[in-house]
């Protein structure tokens, strides 16, 4: 069975490897990564998958796997932190969240298609 990751993380394609999985990623590049305002970051996360999954008509021995991550600071219940988007940006995150607590949301969704 082949597992095809939407995503470009190398940390989660090993670990599907690991698990025994014949893995393939095709990051879905083009989707609107950003959150839906109003609602609490667990559903932010789980709109994001469910677009990304949108955009897949797997064959029947291929399961996809769509997952995304997101930070919840403890300041604004609806202030999500996504991905940097470059070093700087990076550090400034890690600066902020730094002796802090915050949660982190990663919701993985799995496709199954077929007759």
């Amino acid at each position: 069975m082949e597992v095809i990751l939407a995503s470009a993380s190398p940390r989660r394609k090993v670990v599907l490897e690991e698990l025994g999985f014949h893995v393939v990623q095709h990051p879905m590049d083009g989707i609107d990564e950003v959150p839906p305002t109003g609602v609490n970051v667990r559903s932010q996360v789980e709109s994001i998958c469910r677009r990304k999954a949108e955009g897949f008509k797997p064959h029947i021995d291929q399961i996809v796997v769509v997952a995304d991550t997101m930070i919840e600071h403890p300041y604004d219940m609806f202030q999500s932190i996504g991905k940097p988007i470059d070093a700087n940006h990076a550090n400034e995150i890690l600066l902020v969240l730094s002796n802090q607590t915050h949660k982190v949301w990663t919701v993985t969704g799995v496709s199954v298609y077929g007759e």
